[in-house]
């Protein structure tokens, strides 16, 4: 078995692991919730989602060095497919590693001054573009174009992967199997995107219904608002493996 083979056995056992379930503390908040919360935070992330998809893709796609980028891979894939080593594959990964600390600083900021002000929901549309542009750059990072419609399906596929918890997550995970494999097959007609991304949307305000709620105290808001980063992370280091896997299953044929 060569590295290419080990590092895709590697990357699918991870899938699914840190997926910590809801603490004692987040049970007891929910439970102050008021009924209707998580339909609000769904229907804003869901208008969100889909105004970013359909006006915003061209402008988010230019907030970061797409040449670089594609300069990078060209190089580091060439070094890769050249001599399949550990030392070859971690230069590749090197720059999505470097361009997701960078983003994590952004988000930080994103997610306290809402909070600190003491409102949780206005921040939404903004926090929606930190999580496409991040999950759009390392797409790009393993050369994959969101530029495309259904590369922006499967980023919404991935949004909700990363969301969800248990069997859910299980379920989610095979169907990113599934959209990854009719995507190398050049199908690109089977897609509904709009019904992806109202699960994507519901996804993403149930994981973070807690931290929305919180964010809505002024002070208080502050812990919430950094729930921004953890879910930001969260997403990434998520999106990062798919990418991976699916780099790595084209360069394996």
């Amino acid at each position: 078995m060569d590295f290419t083979d080990k590092e895709i056995r590697r990357l699918e056992k991870r899938r699914g692991r840190g997926n910590r379930p809801e603490s004692s503390l987040e049970k007891r908040i929910r439970e102050k919730i008021p009924q209707g919360l998580s339909d609000k935070l769904t229907d804003v992330f869901t208008a969100a989602f889909r105004f970013l998809l359909e006006k915003g893709t061209s402008v988010i796609t230019k907030t970061y060095d797409r040449d670089a980028i594609e300069a990078e891979l060209q190089v580091y894939t060439h070094l890769f497919e050249k001599e399949t080593t550990p030392k070859n594959w971690k230069r590749l990964k090197s720059g999505g590693n470097r361009r997701r600390l960078v983003d994590s600083a952004i988000t930080t900021a994103e997610g306290a001054i809402p909070g600190i002000l003491g409102i949780g929901l206005p921040d939404i549309p903004l926090f929606a573009a930190f999580i496409l542009r991040g999950v759009y750059e390392t797409a790009l990072t393993y050369g994959f174009d969101c530029n495309r419609q259904e590369e922006r399906y499967f980023a919404l596929k991935l949004i909700e992967g990363a969301m969800v918890r248990g069997k859910a997550q299980q379920t989610a995970i095979t169907g990113i199997k599934r959209s990854s494999r009719l995507i190398a097959a050049g199908d690109r007609d089977c897609f509904d995107i709009e019904a992806q991304l109202r699960r994507t949307s519901h996804a993403l305000s149930e994981a973070m219904l807690v931290a929305k709620f919180i964010q809505g105290i002024p002070l208080v808001g502050v812990v919430g608002g950094a729930y921004n980063l953890a879910t930001y992370r969260r997403i990434t280091a998520f999106a990062q493996r798919e990418y991976q896997l699916r780099y790595l299953y084209k360069v394996r044929k």
